[in-house]
């Protein structure tokens, strides 16, 4: 069995709550999430669930917690979303998750669960957004796969999360196709799984997809594990779109406009993902509107895959070469074609 840090390339630190806070819940509901505050009747079963809830964040870097934003995970009873019963959730404050008691501990279920809400507290956070469209992850998919209406949509127990069937390539079990944010989250909890780890490690030898997303996620954990200094906060700038933060920063460190992150990822890249107008001006006025990445991708590439028409229209004024080719040859208009964003075809093709 591969253990689960070595598959992340992560060091284990000191072990326990990293400067969490795990208990009981502090307060009734949320806007997002209805529970039940726990009674004194629970204290055995909350004994339990926190000292699963301190082994598995104990698998983490300090660093990486910080920078995940979590400060909170408390213990509930009776979690809803939606009316929808649930195991754990993130409320929408950011930084607490949120764990039924009762989620059953069977079926790796409850370690799953842990890993799957933390990731997508970690992208609220560093993205900006539960839903973040992340243009890398999607031309990984095969060019006809569609996404289904996401993980509220799809609450049955034939595909619960963590239910690893492998059953088609590039995903590792039939909820992660509900949504990209859940396809993230998915590969995330199981890299995080030392038996579901071990899976996804054997079929990834035969699935290039799978493949590609299982090493876009240890890079994404690696490169967070470490203190990130100044580039998490031209990350969050770029995020927030606060052009006289990216100004400040480049101003005072102007090598960051170019440094690669996971993924490849660069500010400029960044700013076109998040279709950050402010930041991408300031951005382009240090590298040009052609900086390009690892796979050779523009910052038009990136709104082409997303399919964002202003972007494109921003780039373009800035100078964005239209006929720029990655290394597997396309130009931005290939993918708007190949993702069926039409009109940015037609648009591209003006130039």
């Amino acid at each position: 069995m591969i253990r689960r840090m070595t598959l992340l390339l992560l060091l284990l630190m000191t072990p326990g709550a990293q400067g969490v806070e795990i208990g009981p819940a502090k307060q009734a509901d949320d806007p997002w999430a209805k529970y039940d505050v726990l009674t004194t009747s629970n204290a055995a079963k909350e004994d339990r669930f926190e000292k699963v809830v301190e082994k598995e964040l104990g698998e983490y870097t300090p660093v990486f917690i910080g920078n995940s934003g979590l400060k909170h995970i408390w213990s509930v009873r009776h979690l809803t979303v939606e009316k929808q019963p649930r195991g754990a959730v993130v409320l929408q404050s950011g930084d607490t998750l949120v764990i039924d008691i009762d989620t059953p501990e069977d079926r790796r279920y409850l370690r799953h669960a842990i890993h799957h809400e933390f990731y997508h507290l970690i992208e609220f956070n560093l993205a900006g957004d539960f839903y973040f469209r992340d243009p890398k992850w999607m031309v990984m998919n095969p060019p006809d796969f569609k996404y289904g209406e996401g993980g509220r949509f799809d609450q049955d127990s034939a595909t619960d999360p963590g239910n690893i069937v492998h059953p088609l390539a590039g995903f590792v079990d039939q909820y992660a196709t509900s949504g990209l944010e859940e396809d993230k989250a998915e590969i995330f909890a199981c890299l995080m799984v030392p038996e579901e780890a071990g899976e996804i490690e054997q079929w990834s030898r035969a699935d290039r997809v799978l493949e590609a997303k299982v090493k876009y996620m240890r890079g994404f954990v690696e490169w967070w594990s470490k203190d990130t200094g100044p580039m998490r906060e031209l990350f969050l700038a770029v995020v927030h779109d606060d052009e006289p933060a990216v100004e400040k920063l480049l101003a005072a460190e102007p090598a960051l406009a170019t440094r690669e992150a996971w993924g490849g990822w660069k500010p400029m890249h960044w700013a076109a993902a998040h279709a950050s107008a402010g930041a991408l001006s300031a951005l382009a006025k240090r590298v040009g509107a052609n900086d390009v990445d690892d796979q050779g991708w523009t910052a038009l590439h990136i709104a082409a895959v997303i399919g964002d028409e202003t972007t494109c229209r921003q780039l373009l004024g800035l100078g964005a070469n239209v006929g720029a080719r990655d290394k597997s040859g396309k130009t931005a208009g290939d993918y708007a074609k190949l993702m069926h964003h039409d009109a940015i075809a037609a648009l591209l093709l003006k130039y």
